[in-house]
């Protein structure tokens, strides 16, 4: 038994996530290859560079949201859930901007592309 926690009850590291966060998760996913596929996107770069933003959105909410809680008896539940949902759209404004300008980059050459000399 751990001091301080009620007896009965294990940690486990993994207690955090639900079906819902997963359900999240591959919702996020069918949004960037929804996305790719609408833009006829075909480069893997280009493919790895969104999928991987998605999930790393993913990882920012779900920790940010475990994180803001904290704040939850101070501000009250509606202010933390507004001032987390307006975070979040910056987080994915910022996201969606910064990944238009490296394709738009790529796709006109100024990065390099495997196969170029």
């Amino acid at each position: 038994m751990i001091p301080g926690r009620p007896p009965g009850r294990r940690f486990s590291p993994m207690a955090g996530v639900k079906v819902w966060h997963l359900a999240l998760l591959v919702a996020f996913a069918a949004v960037a290859i929804a996305d790719i596929q609408d833009h006829r996107r075909t480069e893997p770069f280009l493919i790895a560079l969104a999928g991987g933003g998605f999930a790393a959105y993913y990882a920012i909410g779900w920790l940010g949201w475990r994180s803001a809680r904290r704040f939850e008896g101070r501000i009250g539940r509606t202010a933390l859930l507004v001032a987390y949902l307006a975070a979040m759209a910056g987080i994915f404004l910022a996201a969606t901007v910064a990944y238009l300008l490296i394709e738009y980059r790529y796709l006109n050459g100024h990065f390099w592309r495997p196969g170029d000399q």
